[in-house]
């Protein structure tokens, strides 16, 4: 007969704690400023977007529920794929191939592969928002919740006042494409501290 073990105090954890926690939480509210700024920024540069790509008004209308919806869709399972897969998994690898999807959206012309990759884009987008809050409450000494959480609060009311400028500065002075360009950035930055921060 097996020895059994009684373990008193409950479950045991056998996850491994992240090397450099801040590290985590910075890339996640990273992620999670990103995804309110890019609707935002989306949403007021649709009619750039809809000359740009040479597009109808359904046609806009439909990449704007693409955008949307995708994102929608994907955002109540992030927390449970964190917790079962790792946030290096759930944000790490994600991050890289929205980097590269968003560096390509500008040149495609071809409306029915505009369509799939915007779906794809707002599916990686939707990643970055859900899991924030429980990496900040896992990952972070409890005497900066608050910060993290106001950090995180703030995101919110910023992406509303600063969308409409970089939205502006964008299309006038260096060109549309940077509305999706400036993702890639943010996102290889995200995915450098994920993979710093966790394990």
């Amino acid at each position: 007969m097996a020895e059994t073990r009684i373990i008193a105090s409950g479950p045991v954890s056998v996850g491994t704690a992240v090397h450099y926690p801040i590290l985590a939480v910075i890339a996640v509210l990273l992620g999670s400023s990103m995804a309110n700024i890019d609707s935002r920024m989306f949403s007021i540069g649709l009619a750039d977007l809809r000359g740009a790509f040479s597009l109808s008004f359904d046609e806009g209308a439909w990449l704007s529920t693409a955008a949307t919806g995708s994102q929608i869709f994907i955002a109540p399972a992030v927390a449970w794929l964190a917790t079962v897969f790792g946030l290096r998994r759930i944000l790490g690898l994600p991050s890289i191939v929205f980097a590269v999807i968003s560096l390509i959206i500008p040149f495609v012309r071809d409306y029915p592969t505009l369509l799939t990759l915007t779906v794809i884009h707002g599916l990686l987008l939707g990643t970055f928002v859900p899991a924030t809050l429980m990496i900040i409450f896992r990952n972070l000494p409890i005497k900066w919740w608050l910060v993290a959480i106001g950090i995180y609060a703030l995101r919110v009311g910023f992406s509303l006042n600063f969308g409409p400028a970089l939205v502006g500065f964008y299309v006038d002075r260096i060109g549309w494409e940077w509305l999706y360009w400036q993702d890639a950035i943010v996102a290889v930055l995200m995915a450098g501290l994920v993979y710093v921060g966790a394990p």
